[in-house]
Parts: structure tokens; C-alpha cells; sequence
């Protein structure tokens, strides 16, 4: 009986005091660690096998929350086997994954790949080179669907072209296929083979030479090959590639021809050929500055713009030949480099024109001095250019001076200020009509209301009638005709001023009075009228007079049909 009794109390009273004694240990996390440490560790002294360790979530939770340095001789075995164990469980695992992560990573680049050599097959030229970068990533992977789609393709075909590029991103080999088909491409992929193939060796570069200079090749290869040449070396300067003038004209014959049939090409054209534009200057600037217009000239204009836009000497010495109509176009790219050819550009307007010059070369010279003058006004430096202005013998710049300076961007103002100071009736004669050539919507609300009121000032009171003729050709271009006939009525009715050279008589013509007294040929004073004589003041002499109406359609045209004649008995009539 009391062995009975003792089991009755082991049973019932034994686990309330372990709970008791664990109580403590139960409201803690370390506790509850220790805990599961210490039943662990009672199954596993009675059968030390692996299934009865710690799972890798408790040895996690032990080994973080426990303290080793409180734990039995049973529990140290115990941790250390399960250590062993999910250390050698935990190697395998990640060896495992990392097997499968790189069998998975290799498919995918190798699907990746796939996709994007049959994306190569279809690809824009603007696209082409994202795609070329897309297979250099892929690498090898790319490689054997490069070779399959290459043999696949047609021969000399774009698809085969496309996929030598490809290759040509993971190996060297296609190289001597690309450069000799590179002749029969469309020159957007030319362009992309050339900047693909990168420095061309010496014997592809003797290939290409070659090819260039084969006259019995076609015109279209001879360019293409001069594009591929036209990156390696710097302006044709290399002994190598020093262009002959045959290639030069070929070049731009071809360059022009391809231009006018497929316009958009040009950028590629003139990407390709700025490297060696030194070259081809003689014969495009031939073509652009031929006095009339046509397609072609307009092709070179555009094309010794964009060729020249980095080197602004040159592109000045075409603006200074270029006729005028030319201008607008080249300065739109010339005119924010002015400020730096100052220097050339006074060098152009100080150099003195020889005289003994056959006619059409002083004309061009003094042509290139006037528009140079001229653009030292819209870089508001026009104090040395005054004495251009003065009456000479041959007044050839001293035009084209008043022919551009408003065209070329001059300032008003300073004209104006400069009228005001100046005595030398030539000059002011000059100034007058450069005005003239500014365009009157541009100008401002002050610079019109200086302008009309200097105008008509020296049209009333301007002793020179060189300068009062040219104060009434710039009304009349400012549109006051119904100013001027008011003023001309009004002067006509005027007595004669000593002080001018002028006068306006009845019929509103103005005289201008000539001495020709110290000629013993002539020996008096005379006066000529300084404009035509209109249809309407001859039909107040003559109504019945008949005249060419088509050539002279309107009242203030000058009248025809008059003979010497009748030109006597009107001259007697005023």
C-alpha cells in the first residue's frame, strides 16, 4: 500500500512542482530556450540520434538565447552534433540552389539571347545599334543563333549584313566579309558597319583605297568606300589617302547625285565625308557659288554648311563670294561665331583692290570687301568703315557697303547718329539710302519715328540734291507717297533757295542745278531733272501722246515713245 501511495503522489505532485520550479523560466524567452535546450537534450541521452536534435528553428533559437557556458555536458554533445549536421544539411541546400539558379540564369540568357538575334533578323537601322549592345551583353550565348541565322540568310543579303554585325560583337571573324560588302549597302547601315568595325587595318585600309580609286568601279561603290576611308584618316592629309582631283569631283558628283534622289540620306552623307571635307571644298564650293540658281547649288549651299559648320574661316570666305540670296542660310549657322573672324573680316575690308584687275575680278573683290564692311556693322564696329562710304572712282564696294548692311543686321541707330554728324554730302548720299535697306516691320516704334523725321527733314531743307533725290527714294520705300506729293506741291509753289542745288518747279519735278560755266562748251547754268518724266506730267503736255501701256501701266511710270523731237518741245513747255 505505500508503494501505492508514493506512485499516487510521483504523478500528481512531482509535475506541479516542476511547473513551479519552471515557472520563471516559462516567462521568459531565454528561459523558454533553456527549456526546450534541457528536453532536447533528456531525449537525445536516451537515443543520440539525429531526428531526436534539435530541428534548424530551435538551434537557431538556442544558439541565439542560451548561454553555452550554462549548458550540460549532454546538451554541449547534443548542439555540437546538430551543428555538424544542419551545417553539412544547410552546404547541401545551397549548393543545390545555386546549381538550379545557374541552369535557370543560363536558359534565360540563352532564351533572352534567342529573342533578340531573331529581333536582329527585322531591326530599323536607328534601332540596330540598341540591338548590337543587347548582344554584346548576351556574349557567347548569342553566338551559335548568330551562325545559324548567318548560314540561314540569302548571300549578300541585309539579314546576312545584320547578323556579321552581330557576330562581330562576340568575334573577330566577320571582318573580311563586312568591309567588301560594305560597298553595296544603303548608307544608313553603311554608316553603322563603319562605326561597328571601329580602326581598320592597314590591309583592309589598302583594300578600301584600292576600291576608291578603281575608276572602272561604279560611282555608288567608289562613295561608299570613300565614307569607309573618310573615318580612319583626318582630312585626306595621310599619304595613305591624299584624294586626287578626279576623286574629289567623283565624290561630290556622287554626293550630290545620291542627295537629290534620296534626301534623307544626306545626314549620313555629311557625317561620313566631314572628316575629309578639306578635300572636297574645291569642287563644292565651284557648285555653290554659281550665280544661278538650281537644285544643285542649293544642295552644295546646305551641304559646305553643315561639311565647314567647325571651321568658320572657311565658312566666312564662302559667305563673302555667296550671292546675296545665299546669306539668310549661311549665317543662321556662321553668324554666332562672327565675334571670333573679326579679325579676318578686318583684314578683308583694310586690303586695298588693285585697279589693274580684269572687270569681273574687281567686281568680286570689291564685292567681299563691301559685305565684309557690312558685317563689321552687326558686329557694331563700323568706325573704320566710314571712309568706304566716300565717293571714289570706282564705287563697286562703296554699293554693295549700302546694298547689305541692312540685309546683314546692321544697327539703324548708328546710321542715324552718324547722318547727323557727317558734312561730306557723298557720305550722306550713302548713309540716306542704306537706310533703305532696312526692312521697316523690324524696326522700332522710336527708331521709325527718328527715321521719318530725319527723312523728311532732308527732304525739305537739304542743300545737296544727291542727298535730297535719296531722302525721297527712302520715303517713297517707307510707303509716304501721299507725304511727299503734299510736300512737292508745296515746294513747287516755293521761290528757288539760293542755298540748295536744287528746286521743284511747276509740273513737281525736282532740278537739280548744274554750273557749267567754267566749260567753255557749255558756259552757262543749267538744270536736269533728277527722276524720269512720268505718263501723267507728259499727257499734261501731250494728252493724245501714245505710249506702251504694258511697260508703263501705271500714272508715275516713266513715259515712252518720246523723240528727240518732243522731248525738245516739252523741255520748252516747262
Amino acid at each position: 500500500d505505500g508503494v501505492a501511495y508514493y506512485q499516487l503522489t510521483h504523478d500528481y505532485l512531482v509535475p506541479a512542482i516542476e511547473r513551479w520550479i519552471s515557472r520563471r523560466q516559462h516567462e521568459t524567452r531565454r528561459g523558454r530556450a533553456e527549456l526546450r535546450l534541457s528536453e532536447y537534450a533528456s531525449t537525445w541521452s536516451v537515443k543520440p540520434k539525429r531526428k531526436f536534435e534539435p530541428s534548424w528553428i530551435d538551434w537557431v533559437t538556442i544558439r541565439l538565447l542560451s548561454s553555452p557556458d550554462r549548458w550540460s555536458a549532454t546538451e554541449r554533445r547534443m548542439m555540437r552534433s546538430a551543428t555538424r549536421n544542419h551545417l553539412v544539411r544547410s552546404v547541401g541546400i545551397l549548393a543545390t540552389l545555386m546549381i538550379l539558379s545557374m541552369v535557370g540564369w543560363g536558359i534565360w540568357k540563352r532564351s533572352r539571347a534567342v529573342a533578340t538575334v531573331q529581333q536582329l533578323q527585322t531591326v530599323r537601322t536607328g534601332e540596330l545599334s540598341e540591338v548590337l549592345h543587347q548582344i554584346r551583353d548576351h556574349g557567347s550565348y548569342a553566338t551559335p543563333e548568330l551562325k545559324q541565322s548567318f548560314a540561314a540568310a540569302e548571300p549578300n543579303s541585309r539579314e546576312q549584313t545584320l547578323n556579321q554585325l552581330g557576330l562581330l560583337q562576340t568575334e573577330e571573324g566577320p571582318r573580311e566579309w563586312l568591309i567588301p560588302q560594305s560597298l553595296d549597302l544603303d548608307l544608313p547601315l553603311l554608316t553603322m558597319v563603319r562605326d561597328q568595325l571601329g580602326t581598320l587595318s592597314q590591309k583592309e585600309l589598302e583594300w578600301l583605297t584600292e576600291a576608291l580609286r578603281d575608276q572602272g568601279q561604279s560611282a555608288e561603290r567608289r562613295l561608299r568606300a570613300a565614307i569607309m576611308l573618310s573615318g580612319q584618316v583626318a582630312d585626306g592629309d595621310s599619304p595613305e589617302f591624299a584624294l586626287s582631283d578626279e576623286e574629289s569631283e567623283m565624290i561630290v558628283t556622287e554626293m550630290l547625285r545620291h542627295a537629290t534622289i534620296s534626301p534623307h540620306d544626306n545626314s549620313h552623307l555629311i557625317s561620313g565625308f566631314r572628316p575629309i571635307s578639306d578635300a572636297l571644298k574645291v569642287p563644292l564650293l565651284t557648285r555653290a557659288l554659281e550665280r544661278n540658281d538650281s537644285p544643285i547649288r542649293s544642295l552644295s549651299t546646305a551641304f559646305t554648311i553643315q561639311l565647314f559648320r567647325d571651321k568658320p574661316s572657311v565658312l566666312l570666305d564662302f559667305f563673302l563670294d555667296a550671292s546675296f540670296d545665299q546669306h539668310p542660310t549661311i549665317l543662321s549657322t556662321l553668324g554666332i561665331k562672327l565675334p571670333n573672324l573679326s579679325d579676318q573680316i578686318r583684314k578683308t575690308v583694310s586690303s586695298e583692290i588693285d585697279p589693274d584687275l580684269s572687270e569681273s575680278e574687281f567686281d568680286k573683290q570689291a564685292r567681299r570687301r563691301g559685305v565684309a564692311t557690312a558685317l563689321l556693322h552687326r558686329l557694331n564696329q563700323p568706325e573704320s568703315t566710314w571712309p568706304l562710304f566716300r565717293k571714289k572712282k570706282w564705287p563697286h564696294t562703296r554699293g554693295y557697303l549700302i546694298n547689305r548692311i541692312g540685309p546683314l543686321g546692321g544697327d539703324f541707330s548708328v546710321l542715324l547718329s552718324r547722318f547727323a554728324r557727317e558734312t561730306d554730302p557723298a557720305v550722306r548720299r550713302a548713309l540716306m539710302l542704306t537706310m533703305g535697306g532696312f526692312d521697316w516691320s523690324e524696326l522700332s516704334k522710336t527708331a521709325q519715328s527718328e527715321g521719318l523725321l530725319l527723312a523728311k527733314d532732308t527732304f525739305r531743307n537739304e542743300p545737296d540734291v544727291g542727298t535730297h533725290s535719296a531722302a525721297q527714294w527712302l520715303l517713297m520705300q517707307w510707303n509716304e507717297t501721299k507725304w511727299l506729293k503734299e510736300e512737292i506741291s508745296l515746294q513747287s509753289g516755293l521761290a528757288r533757295d539760293p542755298r540748295k542745288s536744287w528746286f521743284i518747279n511747276g509740273e513737281g519735278q525736282t532740278m537739280a542745278i548744274l554750273d557749267g560755266r567754267q566749260d567753255p562748251e557749255i558756259g552757262r547754268v543749267f538744270a536736269i531733272g533728277t527722276g524720269e518724266v512720268t505718263v501723267e506730267q507728259f499727257q499734261r503736255f501731250d494728252p493724245e501722246h501714245e505710249y506702251h501701256e504694258e511697260r508703263s501701266p501705271t500714272p508715275d511710270c516713266p513715259v515712252g515713245l518720246v523723240d528727240w523731237i518732243r522731248a525738245a518741245r516739252y523741255c520748252g513747255w516747262l
